[in-house]
C-alpha cells in the first residue's frame, strides 16, 4: 500500500489531470499551479503540449489582482500578467508539436496585442502564416480580424480593411470604422 501511495504523490499525471480539470472549471490559479508543476518535469509529448497551451491560456484568462490598487498600480499589474501570458504563448508557438495549440496560442498572443493596441511584427508574421495555411473556418474569421488589427496598428489601413472585410465580428466592424477614419473616409466610418 505504501509504495502505491508514494507513486501517486510522485506521479506527474495527477498534476496534469488536476490542472486541466481546474482550467475547465475556471479555477485558473489552481490550474496554473498544477500545470506549472507538470511542465517542470520537462516532458516532450502530446500531454506536455496540451499542458503548455492550457498554462498559457490560464495565465491570460486569470486576470490580475486589481482590488485595492491605485490606477497606475492596476495598469502595471495587468501589463505584468499580459507579459507572462505572452511568454507562455511564445513557448507554445515555438515548441509545440500540435498545430491546433500553436494556432490557439497565436490567437491568444495576438489578442493581447490588440487589447494593448500594440503592433508586433512577430505575431503579424505568424498570423499571415496561419492565413496562408488555410485554417478551418471556425478560427479563420478570428485570424482575419486579428491580422487586420495588426495591420491597422502598423499604419496600414488599406491592408487592415481587406482583412476586416473577411471577418464578421463586432471587433472587425470596429476595425473597419477605424480604418475608414485613418483613410479619411469619414462618411464610411459611421
Amino acid at each position: 500500500g505504501g509504495v502505491a501511495f508514494i507513486f501517486y504523490l510522485q506521479n506527474p499525471t495527477r498534476y496534469f489531470n488536476k490542472g486541466v480539470a481546474s482550467y475547465e472549471a475556471g479555477n485558473y490559479e489552481e490550474a496554473i499551479e498544477n500545470l506549472n508543476e507538470y511542465v517542470s518535469y520537462g516532458f516532450e509529448n502530446e500531454k506536455a503540449a496540451k499542458a503548455r497551451y492550457f498554462l498559457a491560456s490560464a495565465v491570460d484568462k486569470k486576470g490580475a489582482r486589481l482590488t485595492g490598487l491605485q490606477p497606475d498600480q492596476a495598469e502595471y499589474a495587468m501589463k505584468e500578467k499580459d507579459a507572462l501570458a505572452m511568454r507562455r504563448y511564445i513557448d507554445v508557438i515555438n515548441n509545440n508539436t500540435r498545430k491546433s495549440f500553436q494556432i490557439e496560442a497565436i490567437v491568444g498572443y495576438a489578442d493581447i496585442c490588440r487589447r494593448q493596441q500594440r503592433y508586433d511584427r512577430f505575431i503579424t508574421s505568424k498570423l499571415e502564416d496561419v492565413i496562408h495555411s488555410h485554417p478551418d473556418s471556425k478560427i479563420e474569421d478570428q485570424i482575419w480580424m486579428l491580422l487586420g488589427w495588426q495591420y491597422l496598428l502598423a499604419g496600414e489601413p488599406r491592408k487592415a480593411m481587406n482583412c476586416f472585410l473577411e471577418s464578421a465580428g463586432d471587433l472587425a466592424k470596429l476595425g473597419q470604422a477605424k480604418s475608414h477614419l485613418k483613410l479619411e473616409q469619414y462618411e464610411s466610418a459611421f
